[in-house]
């Protein structure tokens, strides 16, 4: 321990070392009746790095100090530093469900091609036998025709996003993209879901070229985890008791400003606190209920726009919305020839 932290530690309560994220979950603790609690504890405790606003993930080993006579007198804690260890488990467990992802696209894209390619050829001929028909006929065949060629198209880009997401084969290649076919991309996946929750999902960018450089599947995963948050605070509002006829709604939009591409993700889901807000890009650190967050999506998140040589940025009012704004640098024209 350095020395400085450890004179910042020295004489303070153990309660000024945890965030106050998990401040009541030692409490409980403390307050447990010492006949009917466990001699020796382990748990998972978020604390601060001395005056900083770093935060680390603790392993805190938990030991009762009788006296002779077996009333508790103190607590004797080891505390270890597991934000690496976890790091590394989350890393390898993202690993391996891409993998598993991978192979469970793959099958899917081989099974529904055959049948893919059959509805084309069917709603080509339509098409074609259209032409010599009566306008009655013409007409529906062709409106027919036109949703089936629709529904391929959609269902297509589903599949190419699900084989290019999970890719064992992809690679962080960096490369020259317009920021706005990761965000359509991203929009695509989600917006049955939103549908099916009440959820208002719209985009809304320039119509010009708003080209970055990055990985682009990176970029999407990125989109992806926004919008997932944002379908959970809305989720969490709603819990909590909203007026009816409330319209839920997750805002997406890009724009050119200045030398600068503007992605925002706004909502008007639970919104995060003041306490919190400064805290939400440390790993490890969410506001959703345990079970249901890693608090790992919004750091590795700022971590690849900063690959990118840009920012990412929270603001929020409780019971209000969300609003996150990525700035990345606009990409220069490549060089002719």
């Amino acid at each position: 321990m350095r020395p400085k932290i450890k004179a910042e530690l020295l004489a303070k309560p153990f309660t000024a070392l945890v965030h106050t994220r998990d401040t009541k979950k030692w409490q409980d603790i403390l307050q447990e009746e010492p006949e009917k609690a466990a001699s020796i504890r382990t748990l998972e405790l978020l604390c601060k790095k001395g005056r900083e606003e770093a935060t680390f993930l603790a392993e805190i080993t938990v030991l009762q100090i009788h006296d002779v006579y077996g009333a508790l007198q103190s607590y004797q804690l080891i505390i270890r530093d597991i934000t690496l260890h976890k790091l590394n488990e989350n890393q390898q467990l993202h690993t391996s469900s891409l993998i598993a992802l991978g192979e469970m696209a793959s099958g899917v894209a081989h099974e529904i091609t055959q049948p893919v390619n059959n509805i084309s050829l069917l709603a080509d001929k339509m098409l074609e036998k259209a032409k010599s028909d009566s306008l009655d006929i013409k007409n529906t065949v062709t409106k027919q025709a036109q949703k089936i060629v629709q529904n391929i198209a959609r269902l297509q880009t589903i599949v190419d996003n699900i084989l290019h997401f999970a890719s064992k084969e992809q690679k962080c290649v960096t490369t020259r993209f317009d920021c706005k076919e990761p965000i359509h991309s991203a929009h695509t996946l989600t917006s049955r879901e939103c549908t099916k929750k009440s959820i208002e999902l719209t985009f809304h960018c320039d119509p010009e070229e708003l080209p970055v450089k990055g990985n682009l599947y990176k970029m999407e995963q990125v989109i992806l985890n926004l919008i997932r948050n944002s379908i959970d605070a809305i989720e969490e509002k709603r819990q909590q008791g909203i007026e009816p006829g409330t319209e839920m709604y997750i805002h997406l939009q890009a724009k050119r400003q200045k030398e600068s591409v503007i992605i925002s993700i706004a909502d008007n889901g639970i919104g995060i606190s003041r306490q919190n807000i400064d805290y939400i890009l440390q790993p490890f650190f969410t506001t959703k209920e345990s079970g249901k967050g890693t608090g790992l999506g919004l750091s590795i998140s700022s971590g690849i726009i900063k690959e990118m040589h840009g920012q990412l940025n929270v603001t929020s009012t409780p019971m209000q919305g969300t609003t996150v704004q990525l700035s990345l640098p606009l990409a220069t024209n490549p060089p002719a020839g």
